[in-house]
């Protein structure tokens, strides 16, 4: 990634962050506006990638008999599979766009956050200082290896919240690779984020929470259309 469009983004956004400290008197209150804001401006580019992760899900069966059908062709598969995907107008891709898309903001956010003077020293609820790890409890020793020798409660929720976003999503149990990141990828994030800048870690934990809410939305607006779209015979049932 351009470090000067990493840079650029970093600028704007921290302009942006010292307006809302400005009306709100409180740089923990303005991360959470400002992720906030940015949530509401990715989601409907977010929107149409679940809804494109949720047609993935429906056509599992068709591309099962392909498999099956071409397990010695792989060529062959390869091209029925593409067709399979063009003609259902969703593409394979579409599962990774909302990591994607939050990435230049979460690099713009750690270059901003990790050099931002004005965060030294502020508070906010239980942290005080959002330029540090939110070390609620000081150990008197350092786990050799993962370098941790504090009590950090804000990685901890953060990496809670990503997993229970993460159960949320439609089609995981039948997907043993999906299965393995919901663990793997907040594991990472744990050790990533456990020692830097509260600030950021709440930044991105905000982002899981609206993330939460936003999966919850999805899925219950799917599962309406669902239930319109169905025979009446089994709309009655259900």
């Amino acid at each position: 990634m351009d470090p000067s469009i990493v840079f650029g983004l970093g600028n704007l956004l921290g302009w942006f962050l010292k307006v809302l400290y400005a009306a709100v008197k409180n740089y923990g209150v303005a991360i959470i506006i400002l992720t906030v804001i940015l949530k509401v401006l990715l989601a409907p580019l977010m929107m149409n990638s679940m809804k494109n992760s949720q047609k993935m899900q429906t056509l599992q069966p068709k591309l099962k008999e392909l498999q099956t059908k071409y397990k010695d062709k792989p060529e062959m598969l390869s091209q029925k599979t593409m067709e399979l995907y063009r003609k259902a107008g969703v593409s394979p891709m579409s599962g990774c766009l909302p990591m994607l898309l939050q990435m230049p903001f979460l690099f713009a956010m750690y270059q901003l956050l990790d050099r931002m003077f004005e965060l030294k020293g502020a508070s906010f609820l239980w942290i005080k200082d959002l330029a540090m790890p939110d070390a609620l409890i000081a150990f008197s020793f350092t786990i050799p290896l993962l370098n941790i020798s504090s009590l950090n409660i804000l990685p901890i929720i953060m990496v809670i919240s990503q997993v229970f976003q993460s159960l949320l999503t439609p089609g995981m149990d039948n997907n043993p690779q999906a299965k393995m990141m919901i663990w793997l990828m907040p594991l990472m994030f744990f050790f990533f984020f456990y020692n830097v800048s509260s600030g950021l870690v709440l930044y991105w934990t905000v982002m899981n929470l609206l993330g939460i809410i936003q999966q919850l939305f999805m899925n219950k607006t799917l599962a309406n259309a669902t239930v319109v779209d169905a025979p009446k015979g089994k709309r009655k049932n259900k």
